[in-house]
């Protein structure tokens, strides 16, 4: 079975946007989060961008958007190997445009061969933040609009300033690699690689013709068909069964490592950032 894919990416639908609206904040985002009902502050948007940390002591911010009334999850994998599954997820609810329900944090566990482990965890995957915004705006007001200490969550550690600010938030996925900022003061690199087709039960190596890499900063992909759009790497369970696909890169491939048949998904990319020796 493929995952549920985002309606948002799915269709297709292209978003830009010059202003983000606060809507709502975690007045303690190092502590847990039950589930629980949030207000936003006001109804005047087309889609959120809902910002949440991998875990309560863990400064690193992720993000999701979801078109407006359209009820989504947040989650992550947060382990995959040749013996298990792992990830984290709290599904969000609209139950008004200005109300929400968030669950509580269901960590999985997938064992190969199928056996499934849930329990709760809900210093896991802790909402941050959420903001409003409209569709076909200008990119610069972001950056007016937010705080200095928001706009580095949202778009990067390392942004101290407007310029590089408004220069990361412009999206160029290129499978020529590009210099895109500064990770702890190396030069920082993005490249995208198009991978094909998921693989049928086994692994798949792409090259990705990147010289001289040292380290992988992030690595994450996307496959394509005419049903939607999937993420990569992600864990499905239905039942007993369980199916996924893990993502690794070394210093020559892109790999791809899938435990079911994902063939009828024709196109896949993935897009790694990534430092350099020299």
């Amino acid at each position: 079975m493929i995952p549920q894919k985002n309606p948002l990416i799915a269709s297709g639908e292209s978003v830009h946007a010059n202003m983000l609206t606060k809507l709502w904040e975690n007045p303690d985002s190092s502590a847990d989060f039950a589930a629980q009902n949030i207000d936003l502050s006001s109804d005047d948007y087309d889609f959120l961008l809902i910002l949440f940390k991998y875990y309560k002591s863990v400064g690193k911010v992720f993000s999701c958007i979801v078109q407006k009334g359209i009820s989504t999850n947040l989650g992550l994998p947060v382990s995959a190997n040749a013996s298990n599954f792992a990830n984290i997820s709290r599904s969000v609810t609209f139950t008004t445009y200005t109300s929400l329900a968030i669950s509580s944090c269901d960590y999985q566990t997938v064992a190969n061969g199928g056996s499934v482990s849930t329990t709760t965890n809900n210093s896991a995957c802790i909402p941050f933040a959420i903001y409003g915004f409209k569709k076909s705006l200008d990119i610069t007001a972001i950056v007016s609009n937010v705080s200095t200490d928001a706009r580095k969550c949202i778009l990067s550690d390392n942004v101290t300033n407007v310029d590089d600010a408004i220069n990361e938030a412009k999206v160029a996925y290129s499978s020529t690699e590009r210099k895109i900022g500064k990770w702890f003061g190396q030069d920082l690199y993005e490249k995208t690689i198009d991978c094909g087709a998921f693989p049928n039960t086994t692994s798949k190596n792409v090259a990705h013709g990147i010289a001289n890499l040292d380290k992988v900063i992030d690595v994450r992909g996307i496959g394509i068909a005419s049903s939607g759009s999937y993420p990569l790497p992600f864990v499905q369970v239905s039942g007993t069964t369980t199916q996924g696909i893990r993502l690794n890169t070394n210093a020559t491939n892109v790999q791809l490592i899938s435990s079911y048949d994902a063939s009828s998904v024709t196109n896949s990319y993935v897009t790694i950032r990534y430092t350099k020796s020299s």
